[in-house]
């Protein structure tokens, strides 16, 4: 009851005590402060929860919010309207005067005679909504006082805890009320962390949390795995990016090669997008090569001595790429005029990989490939699950060149193409590893050939 209420129901108490008696006197009430300044009511006075944590003493009253009606649990008397508290419940208290005391009414602000709430009910006018005067766990949740308390807020799961608040099953199988509280019986990787009666709307697996509600990870294992929160994430590789190579023989437009891809990884999953590139004839390698229209950066290139052959990885990171889905033009110009020689391009799409330029870095090159022959890139480094990624450029080739699998490496990329004269291949490959790895092709003959490597971190805590 506010305390506009409850000044209103003193003064009309006072106005029956004139009448019958001329005089009377009244009860200490304690009528409670306002419980903010303002006399804003909290916003927990209101939700038809029972609050104890924050004060209050049965469903949206006492404690800081409006004082509870006669029947409700109570702790002291200024939780309840009468202002009497006795054996843990708002009880009704007698108006008088002296030794006389004054005759139930529908106007003494209190619940006497037969009414079923305070000044309401029985022979008086008919209670508000949510007045029948029910036992705690208990309430009229339809309007009608002809079925009384028909309600039990305690397992009803559409009227669990209040009147009107549904269990809902956002991923939940099942949703029951339990002692006036929703219990959804979660779908995994989902847990009911707070609002439990919309459901199971809290996903595990994040950071914040990880393997239950609120198991946040901290600064030193900032990353969440399906073991729980550790200091790193591991790298992971899409499967499914383009590649492609064509010959020219000097007439015609400039030499172009268009590819498309679909990122699988979204922002803010720390991708990165691996071009590369082998060629020849070039002279000096690839005019541009551009990523959904932006300059791809460099990490490495080598020609060959010869100018016979050519290889480059480029990259983009996570900040630079558009969202998952999109289908992305990846182009390589490889000339600004008409040109004779050969072009390939391989795509590798990563996420979980540091943000910085790469770890390391490696080339070699190599002359007259007499039969069968070993050509790659040795690259020395000490760094638990990096991405090593290489690339390599072989003119005059039998057949194209097949990665060497000792340990095994995943072959993105291998194809040859011819425009009337020698051939050219083009050949990438990639593998997770912890340390110092010498990525190589099988080549079956060759005039010369270069390769390029590079090393991706992990992500990891500093």
């Amino acid at each position: 009851m506010s305390v506009d209420g409850l000044a209103s129901r003193l003064a009309r108490t006072a106005l029956g005590c004139a009448l019958l008696l001329g005089a009377c006197s009244f009860p200490d009430y304690g009528v409670l402060e306002d419980p903010q300044p303002g006399g804003v009511t909290p916003d927990h006075c209101t939700n038809k929860l029972l609050d104890k944590d924050l004060g209050e003493t049965d469903y949206d009253c006492g404690g800081g919010c409006s004082p509870c009606s006669i029947g409700h649990q109570c702790q002291r008397d200024v939780d309840c309207a009468t202002a009497k508290c006795s054996v843990g419940v708002c009880a009704a208290v007698d108006v008088c005067a002296g030794p006389t005391c004054e005759a139930p009414s529908c106007t003494d602000g209190l619940q006497n005679g037969d009414e079923t709430d305070v000044d309401c009910g029985g022979e008086c006018l008919p209670c508000d909504f949510g007045q029948a005067g029910c036992d705690a766990g208990h309430a009229s949740c339809n309007n009608d006082d002809a079925d009384g308390c028909e309600v039990d807020l305690q397992q009803d799961p559409q009227h669990c805890g209040a009147c009107s608040t549904s269990c809902g099953n956002v991923h939940a199988t099942t949703s029951s009320c339990v002692a006036g509280a929703c219990q959804p019986s979660c779908e995994p990787g989902f847990a009911a962390c707070d609002t439990p009666e919309r459901g199971c709307a809290i996903q595990l697996g994040t950071d914040q949390n990880c393997t239950k509600c609120g198991d946040a990870c901290a600064e030193s294992a900032p990353y969440c795995a399906a073991s729980g929160c550790q200091s790193y994430r591991d790298i992971v590789v899409n499967a499914t990016s383009p590649s492609g190579m064509q010959a020219w023989n000097g007439t015609g437009a400039a030499p172009v090669l268009n590819l498309q891809h679909t990122l699988q990884y979204d922002k803010g999953q720390s991708r990165i997008a691996l071009v590369a590139v082998a060629a020849s004839g070039t002279g000096s390698g690839p005019f541009t090569v551009t990523y959904d229209d932006q300059p791809m950066l460099k990490a490495v290139e080598l020609e060959h001595d010869s100018r016979q052959t050519y290889a480059a990885i480029y990259y983009l990171l996570d900040d630079q790429l558009p969202r998952a889905g999109s289908l992305v033009q990846v182009r390589a110009e490889f000339h600004d005029s008409a040109w004779w020689g050969f072009g390939g391009v391989d795509v590798l799409e990563a996420a979980n990989v540091q943000q910085q330029a790469p770890l390391l870095t490696g080339s070699s090159a190599g002359a007259t490939c007499d039969g069968q022959a070993d050509r790659g890139v040795n690259l020395t480094f000490d760094a638990p699950g990096s991405l090593v990624f290489g690339v390599l450029s072989v003119r005059h080739t039998q057949t194209p060149p097949l990665p060497l699998q000792a340990p095994p490496v995943t072959k993105t990329w291998s194809q040859s193409v011819s425009n009337g004269g020698d051939p050219h291949s083009g050949a990438a490959a990639w593998v997770i590893d912890d340390n110092t790895r010498n990525l190589q092709w099988s080549v079956n003959g060759c005039d010369n050939s270069v390769s390029v490597g590079v090393v991706l971190e992990r992500l990891h805590a500093d």
